[in-house]
């Protein structure tokens, strides 16, 4: 799941984010979701990092709380269309249910 890449998704028009609720116009495609967890204090939750690379190659850094990122992991598919903006701190998932379409 972590580190599929779906850059050959990437081969459709990029999606146009203008009007779509939380996104900036710095708003880009990912392409590459990495994730990892560092444990913490006995009994405690850890630490869950991911790493969001964008189109243009940038990566990006998340830090989530425990249940966030257990939601952001079944979120992370490899057929849903993830776009990151870096302004707003914000992940956009799109084709949950349906087709995605720009």
């Amino acid at each position: 799941m972590f580190g599929a890449t779906v850059a050959s998704r990437l081969a459709s028009a990029l999606p146009d984010t203008r009007g779509m609720a939380g996104a900036s116009a710095q708003t880009k495609r990912v392409v590459t979701v990495n994730g990892n967890w560092e444990a913490g204090p006995e009994g405690g939750d850890g630490t869950f990092r991911f790493m969001l690379v964008t189109e243009d190659e940038q990566r990006h850094f998340i830090s989530p709380s425990p249940a966030a990122a257990a939601t952001l992991a079944a979120l992370f598919r490899r057929d849903a269309v993830l776009l990151w903006d870096p302004i707003n701190q914000v992940v956009i998932m799109g084709g949950l249910v349906g087709t995605w379409s720009d």
